[in-house]
């Protein structure tokens, strides 16, 4: 079995939070922090910073928000244009 690529997951993935071009600073957005991980604890907030360097990341793109929580994306409050906010099923 061939594992797909990342360029292969990249075209398929529709989820906006697993794309750093997608969030801006003071967008709106629901993260999961490290250590809320298992239980998928979510926080709502705004982004102040951008963390993750590359344009891509599996589980989502790691931010700090305004109140100073860093976390990574589940969910966009904002639909960007070309994007669903739920991933493919």
């Amino acid at each position: 079995m061939r594992m797909a690529s990342l360029q292969d997951k990249m075209k398929n993935d529709k989820n906006p939070a697993h794309f750093r071009e997608c969030i801006t600073v003071g967008d709106a957005v629901i993260i999961v922090r490290k250590k809320d991980r298992p239980y998928l604890f979510e926080t709502e907030g705004v982004v102040a910073k951008i963390l993750t360097s590359k344009a891509y990341h599996s589980r989502g793109i790691k931010v700090q928000l305004t109140n100073r929580l860093i976390g990574r994306v589940l969910k966009c409050k904002i639909k960007k244009e070309g994007f669903d906010d739920e991933p493919n099923p």
